[in-house]
């Protein structure tokens, strides 16, 4: 960008109210900027300028304090009520939308917040704060308590999205390991307390076994992927993509033996 160039944005992008009496090198040096206006002079960036002329509405940023200055609001502390003026800049940089009178006042307001949050109990997001809020800090089923920290918290009905109290236990994790398998499943008795119900059989799934097939059509049957990957020197994964998608590992076809 030539000299010329730059001196015509920055008198775009300030609306003709700020000129470039600097000169300029790249878009990372900062250049001299002077306000027709006020006669103010200020160094900034290239990248800057453009936005915060989009800030100021193209006004400098001494022309723009005071403006903001003259428009004062009226509000409320947030702690006390007490009304209170502020500027149009102090209402603009405020985030969290709070004013107070004082510091004593903001102090007290915050804590107040954070004393309300930390006793609340969400009803989608702190499920476990729920359960604990409600029910002995023990396991259910085998009413393991040693240490809280480690007890987790189990969906009866499996839908982590249904966090009603009813669908909500508290277990140890070997105890919630055994659900989430489905080795056991969860049996309510008729005074209210939990047990295990019947042991599902265990079913032992035996290896797939491979067969291998060359481009001359010769074929190799091995016992199990992991076998198979380690005679042609390859991961199991890439093979098992390989067989997954019908495509060639290490040269050969691959396919399960039916």
């Amino acid at each position: 960008m030539t000299q010329k160039e730059a001196e015509d944005r920055v008198s775009e992008f300030y609306k003709g109210n700020v000129k470039l009496i600097s000169e300029y090198k790249n878009r990372r040096t900062k250049i001299k900027l002077q306000c027709i206006i006020c006669n103010n002079v200020w160094e900034s960036s290239p990248q800057n300028c453009i936005y915060a002329s989009k800030i100021r509405n193209g006004r400098c940023q001494y022309c723009y304090k005071k403006e903001c200055e003259k428009k004062n609001y009226t509000l409320y502390c947030a702690n006390c009520g007490k009304k209170i003026a502020r500027t149009e800049c102090e209402v603009q940089k405020n985030k969290s939308g709070f004013f107070y009178c004082s510091k004593e006042c903001g102090n007290k307001h915050k804590n107040k917040i954070r004393y309300s949050n930390k006793n609340k109990i969400d009803e989608y997001k702190n499920y476990r704060l729920k359960a604990f809020h409600i029910y002995e800090h023990k396991c259910a089923l085998c009413e393991w308590d040693e240490d809280e920290r480690v007890l987790e918290v189990h969906h009866i009905n499996e839908n982590r999205k249904d966090n009603s109290i009813e669908n909500l236990i508290i277990l140890c994790p070997i105890c919630h390991k055994y659900l989430s398998l489905h080795i056991y499943s969860l049996h309510k008795l008729e005074n209210g307390e939990w047990t295990f119900g019947e042991a599902k059989p265990f079913k032992f799934v035996s290896a797939k076994k491979v067969i291998r097939i060359s481009e001359n059509g010769e074929l190799k049957e091995y016992d199990s992927i992991t076998n198979a990957a380690k005679d042609i020197k390859r991961t199991k994964s890439s093979l098992s993509t390989a067989l997954r998608n019908n495509t060639k590992c290490a040269g050969y076809k691959w396919k399960y033996k039916n």
